[in-house]
């Protein structure tokens, strides 16, 4: 049964300028240790950086808790399987959302086109 469903689409020259402006601050705040590691790894950063955004604010938004008071950007996760396949890790105020939700298995989708990066989210329970 589909427990929630979220979408977000960000303009990646919007997630450049922020890496330009407050560099290594954004990226700490907003990134886990180990997505920032795997952007370290990829030719076109804010491109990566967009779609994690995206991930995060959609993933949010299917939980019903948003990102701020009730949820942290770092509860949100998104890494890549062997396959390429992203998929999430959950921690905190996310985690607990997901619980209450009977979250079994989150669907990630995230998709580049020129300036934007998209992603769609599916909650099952």
């Amino acid at each position: 049964m589909i427990a929630g469903v979220g979408t977000d689409i960000v303009e990646i020259s919007r997630i450049k300028e922020m890496l330009e402006k407050s560099g290594d601050s954004f990226i700490e705040r907003i990134f886990t240790e180990k997505e920032r590691t795997e952007a370290v790894k990829r030719k076109n950063s804010p491109e990566y950086f967009a779609g994690r955004w995206a991930v995060k604010e959609a993933l949010s938004k299917a939980l019903g808790c948003g990102i701020g008071a009730s949820c942290e950007w770092k509860n949100i996760e998104t890494l890549n399987n062997g396959d390429g396949k992203p998929g999430t890790i959950l921690s905190g105020k996310a985690l607990e959302a997901a619980a209450r939700l009977e979250v079994a298995k989150v669907h990630v989708s995230i998709s580049h086109e020129k300036d934007y990066a998209c992603a769609f989210i599916v909650l099952e329970n």
